[in-house]
């Protein structure tokens, strides 16, 4: 097959034009095929004219393609049709520029469940109230208001818990946000964001995710959350999803998972004692009973659930600290819904990881503490329950008690171990703190009674004193 044959069968011709000069070089045409021209040019020519340069080009190219043979000519009209169709992409330039806003209207249509609102004006309306943020702002629109400023310190102490508890590096860790970061500033208002350098919204997105990842630990065992939980609740205090996700070191199957895991953590600590020395530890260890035998409770400074256990004071006393916690029936709630997914994922307690078990044994240990509303309050006094919103101590009660059937975890059944040591170890130290622990009142009203006598008696023998002394001796 001939070349000109064999391209006009594909819609496309290598054209031989001849008109008053001598042939040039090939060129490319809009199809990307090589072209053999005269001298003349035909995007030259074509730039060249003005309103009917269009109409020439058809002409001049009709006119050659009757000087030529048939396939020549099939070939010379299928070039016009794609030199058309060049022309009227030419012409319609100007509507690509309404497609492109059309197209950024759809973009933005779809993105609608996933940007960060600002407020409708009927909203907006209602006040500052319900629209501004009292303590803390979250992304780009309330950063940097005089009355918000406080809480940015709060965001770099909760970026260096994130950062530590994840194992990553700073560098790691600020470069996994970096990578949303660029994608997220077209989910905010874009007046908002065109005053906000490229910088400064990383900086911004890194430490508000590490806050928000903080803040649910927080808010779970702590009380004074009320107005951070306002305002991350604002539809103006937002950030992206994809953001925070970045700074989290576990990826959860879910959001229950994901808030057993925060406050759960991991410990590396000693190995579950074995199962038949817990079954030789006696059960009774309520609040008052531990303070008769010199062990204290008292609440840790970190909100590890796993971190619990018995710590010696001397030959005396021991302390026994473990997690405090706000106690209300929502966290109840979610506390009984995180031991129920240990039971599913880890039924074997006892063999399990520490944190396989962390809910179940912290539940368990309080509820052995609680025996009657006074062991309730002495959790109140020590501040391992905290908040005054919470449930009353009769309610907390019934809530303890209707747990003492869980599964022994290994966190609990190591810190049994370590009670029920001290007590065996220390009998005679332990009966005699019991002792004066459950006669400190009488003692207490006996050595008032002895302070009142000699109070009493040194006053007398003062009296005496001065009355036996001789007067004195006249002048």
């Amino acid at each position: 097959m001939e070349p000109a044959a064999a391209s006009a069968s594909c819609g496309f011709h290598l054209v031989n034009w001849t008109v008053d000069e001598e042939p040039g070089a090939q060129f490319w045409t809009p199809a990307g095929l090589p072209v053999e021209s005269a001298s003349i040019n035909i995007f030259d020519s074509y730039s060249q004219e003005s309103g009917g340069g269009h109409q020439h080009l058809v002409e001049y190219y009709a006119l050659s393609a009757t000087q030529h043979d048939p396939i020549e000519k099939v070939a010379q009209e299928s070039f016009l049709v794609a030199l058309h169709n060049m022309e009227m992409e030419i012409y319609s330039n100007p509507i690509n520029v309404f497609k492109e806003v059309a197209h950024e209207f759809e973009d933005d249509i779809e993105m609608m469940k996933v940007k960060i609102h600002r407020y409708p004006a009927s909203i907006r309306a209602l006040g500052d109230w319900c629209t501004v943020p009292s303590i803390v702002s979250i992304g780009p629109y309330h950063h940097g208001r005089e009355h918000l400023k406080k809480m940015e310190q709060a965001k770099h102490v909760a970026a260096y818990h994130c950062i530590r508890e994840s194992g990553c590096s700073v560098r790691e860790m600020y470069d996994a946000v970096v990578s949303t970061a660029d994608d997220a500033r077209r989910l905010y208002d874009k007046d908002v964001m065109a005053g906000i350098g490229y910088d400064d919204f990383r900086h911004m997105m890194f430490f508000d995710a590490c806050f928000l990842v903080q803040y649910m630990v927080w808010c779970f065992f702590y009380s004074n959350h009320k107005g951070i939980h306002h305002d991350v609740s604002l539809l103006e205090n937002q950030l992206p999803w994809r953001v925070v996700e970045t700074v989290m070191s576990y990826k959860p199957p879910h959001l229950l998972g994901l808030l057993r895991y925060y406050i759960v953590r991991s410990r590396n600590i000693s190995a579950p004692p074995a199962v038949d020395k817990i079954e030789l530890v006696s059960l009774s260890v309520s609040a008052i009973e531990l303070a008769e035998i010199g062990i204290t409770l008292t609440a840790n400074e970190t909100t590890e659930l796993t971190n619990m256990g018995l710590n010696k004071k001397g030959i005396f006393f021991a302390e026994l600290s473990l997690a405090p916690l706000s106690l209300n029936h929502a966290r109840a709630t979610r506390l009984v819904n995180m031991a129920a997914l240990e039971l599913c994922m880890a039924p074997v307690f006892l063999h399990a990881k520490n944190e396989d078990s962390a809910v179940c044994s912290y539940l368990l240990l309080l509820s052995m503490l609680v025996h009657r509303e006074e062991d309730v309050h002495e959790l109140r006094r020590k501040g391992i329950l905290q908040g005054g919103t919470g449930l009353t101590n009769k309610e907390a009660l019934n809530f303890f008690t209707s747990l003492q059937n869980l599964p022994h975890g290994s966190c609990c059944a190591r810190t049994m171990v370590e009670i029920d040591s001290y007590r065996a170890n220390r009998r005679m130290q332990t009966k005699v703190h019991a002792f004066f622990h459950k006669k400190k009142k009488t003692i207490r009203t006996v050595l008032s009674t002895i302070v009142a006598v000699v109070s009493i008696f040194g006053t007398l023998v003062g009296i005496l004193v001065k009355l036996k002394s001789p007067k004195a001796a006249p002048r």
